[in-house]
């Protein structure tokens, strides 16, 4: 049976969240972000703020690294590029450095 139109894709990122029950509406509020954001964040569509990604391990209960891992490889099930994949950007919040992930390194 094909997937209808509007069913979210189940990326591991969205796993996680989906894995302790919250929607996205409800996480996207909890994460003081916007449903659409946390969409893309889920798609792989936005980079995520490193301290965004640590209000996910918290709110969904699991270490930094099981979400950093999660990113990573959401983004490689969508065809995106892991370089990058955590990024401080000049209107953000967050005031943490630059972490700069590529597939199988390190910080």
């Amino acid at each position: 049976m094909p997937a209808r139109k509007n069913e979210p894709k189940r990326t591991p990122l969205y796993l996680l969240r989906d894995r302790v029950g919250l929607s996205r509406i409800k996480a996207a509020a909890e994460l003081e972000v916007s449903v659409i954001t946390l969409t893309r964040y889920e798609l792989a569509q936005t980079d995520i703020p490193i301290g965004l990604v640590e209000s996910m391990a918290d709110l969904y209960g699991v270490p930094f690294e099981t979400v950093r891992q999660a990113i990573l490889d959401t983004k490689s099930a969508m065809g995106v590029s892991p370089k990058g994949a955590f990024k401080q950007r000049a209107n953000s919040p967050y005031k943490e450095p630059v972490l700069t992930m590529e597939a199988g390194g390190t910080a």
